[in-house]
């Protein structure tokens, strides 16, 4: 199982395993937060950040055009 740790103090450490519900990053596009699935990012050769929804929409309907 893969986690993240953080240092939150000197006396404390929180540590978290990664799950597919517990992945999230912010749209590139207008920044607001989207849950990631890692399978499908680790697919993509580039490993970018994707879109939301409504900002992927958008670039597609700008690419048919």
């Amino acid at each position: 199982m893969f986690y993240v740790k953080t240092k939150l103090n000197d006396d404390s450490v929180l540590e978290v395993d990664i799950t597919r519900d517990n992945v999230f990053c912010r749209c590139p596009i207008c920044g607001a937060e989207i849950r990631v699935h890692l399978d499908r990012c680790i697919a993509d050769a580039d490993f970018n950040e994707p879109p939301c929804e409504d900002c992927g929409r958008k670039v597609m309907e700008g690419v048919r055009k």
